[in-house]
């Protein structure tokens, strides 16, 4: 897998998916942090939303052995984002 969306698009339609980061966003970070260890995503659907096929999703990416501030530690960032199974974010109510 080398990109989130498409984790994203099948969250939102089945409740979970998981992953490794690649391309030149993955390769950026592991530049930045000093390591070679994969960035691993996992995201899990909160609940859906109105719209069909859309979820309120939960995304945790983690990596391990990063290099920050002169020590080395295992890094984990969770944020949430509502997104839909058409690849496409839920249109605003109107």
């Amino acid at each position: 897998m080398t990109e989130v969306k498409p984790l994203l698009m099948v969250a939102a339609e089945r409740g979970e998916a998981y992953g490794v980061l690649g391309g030149p966003g993955a390769d950026y970070v592991r530049r930045r942090f000093d390591t070679d260890t994969p960035i691993e995503i996992d995201v899990r659907r909160l609940q859906k939303l109105p719209q069909p096929g859309c979820g309120r999703l939960e995304v945790t990416t983690r990596q391990r052995a990063v290099l920050e501030s002169a020590s080395r530690h295992d890094q984990t960032l969770t944020y949430q984002v509502s997104f839909c199974s058409d690849g496409n974010f839920p249109e605003k109510p109107k």
